[in-house]
């Protein structure tokens, strides 16, 4: 696993929704249908275990996947922010 430290940059694809079916060879999945491309400056890395979500969060039911224990919070170049589980977070280089 890549080593998220505030400040180094990342790029990486997120696994945002898993696209379940059922075809002839029984149960599919497909990861990559809806997996995005990221990449910026790491401003945030929480662990989840120490420092939880709120009730809400955790009771949000829209949520596209699994969740992790590390919640990584990226700045693009536009200055937005997003905040990604790691789990989820595919292929990251990390960079100074």
């Amino acid at each position: 696993m890549a080593a998220f430290e505030i400040g180094k940059n990342v790029s990486f694809t997120y696994l945002k929704d898993v696209e379940r079916g059922y075809g002839r060879s029984g149960r599919t999945a497909d990861y990559t249908k809806n997996a995005e491309s990221y990449s910026g400056e790491i401003v945030d890395v929480r662990d989840l275990e120490k420092n939880p979500v709120s009730s809400a969060t955790v009771n949000y039911g829209v949520i596209k996947g699994e969740r992790s224990n590390t919640l990584v919070t990226v700045e693009d170049k536009h200055g937005e922010t997003k905040a990604f589980y790691d789990g989820r977070m595919v292929n990251a280089e990390i960079s100074e």
